[in-house]
């Protein structure tokens, strides 16, 4: 009974502040903001899977909509190096970081709205077998993708927000 009326407490204080979810559709065209980006290609395969993965992250219902925003990424090859070495110098375990760029652009001004960058770490155990250890780092790379998927659609689904609560804020006080 206690939780119901902190919910619903909650839920009053939030409202009245002028809270709103990050993925709310838009009142006027019933869209998602971010249903209206466009992921340019990104090259390799870890580029494509990171492609995927925001296409999937932006558009989850595969609306087919105007496409009013662009965001080109790109992304660095994953960097490795020796964590952990043994007595007879064996890396028993590898860091592998992984970065991306991105910037996303309004296609009918050409004008850059947000540049960023973020960077994914992780881990793996290296193995005496050599292709053991390849599927270890190749697990922590795809891992590592879809923390950088996380991070890039956050940030401009933020931004598209904040964008979003300014403009209304500017009409409010026309």
């Amino acid at each position: 009974m206690f939780f119901k009326k902190f919910f619903i407490a909650c839920f009053i204080l939030l409202s009245g502040c002028g809270f709103s979810p990050l993925y709310e559709t838009n009142k006027t065209t019933g869209l998602l903001e971010t249903e209206q980006i466009e992921v340019a290609p990104i090259q390799d395969y870890n580029g494509y899977v990171l492609k995927q993965g925001l296409d999937n992250a932006f558009n989850p219902k595969k609306v087919h909509a105007f496409k009013k925003y662009i965001l080109k990424v790109q992304m660095r090859h994953p960097h490795l190096s020796s964590q952990s070495i043994q007595g007879d110098n064996f890396a028993s375990r590898k860091k592998v970081s992984l970065t991306a760029t991105f910037q996303l652009i309004d296609k009918e001004t050409q004008k850059e709205l947000l540049s960023s960058s973020t960077t994914a770490l992780g881990a793996f155990n290296v193995f005496y077998e050599p292709y053991t250890t390849y599927l270890a780092e190749k697990r922590q790379i795809e891992d590592l993708v879809q923390i950088l998927v996380t991070n890039i659609s956050t940030r401009v689904a933020a931004y598209l927000k904040q964008e979003e609560v300014i403009n209304e804020s500017k009409t409010l006080a026309d």
